[in-house]
């Protein structure tokens, strides 16, 4: 495959992460350099999954670790670190846990290639609308 040179995008997806139906609406714009600040869409299966560094996120009480660190609950938000060539991924960071989101998602983003998109901008611009930066 041939990822992306770029890591913002225009993408056929709404500010809750859902594909859009086809010509209907503006394209967002998916950003995913350095800094962005990011947030897991609604549907995640975090809770689902019981990794135990991310049990937190999306949890109703505090999570207690193995090592007996409580971690209080998260909605999901967090910003992209960074991007790494020799992981292929981005680097985030989600309520405090370190996370990665592959580059083939944002290529995926890209084709509308997906019904639901992991992660989203916390303020997603969308076509034709400017961030004053």
């Amino acid at each position: 495959p041939v990822w992306p040179k770029a890591h913002r995008a225009l993408v056929p997806y709404g500010a809750d992460g859902r594909r859009l139906p086809g010509g209907t609406a503006r394209r967002m714009w998916l950003d995913l350099r350095a800094g962005q600040e990011v947030r897991i869409t609604p549907g995640h299966n975090i809770q689902g999954a019981k990794q135990p560094a991310y049990m937190h996120i999306g949890a109703k009480k505090p999570i207690t670790t193995k090592g007996g660190e409580a971690r209080q609950p998260g909605v999901g938000l967090g910003k992209v670190q960074k991007y790494s060539n020799a992981a292929c991924s981005f680097l985030l960071n989600i309520e405090g846990a370190q996370m990665r989101l592959g580059i083939w998602w944002l290529e995926s983003a890209m084709r509308g290639g997906i019904e639901v998109l992991p992660i989203v901008n916390s303020k997603p611009l969308f076509e034709g609308e400017t961030s004053g930066t």
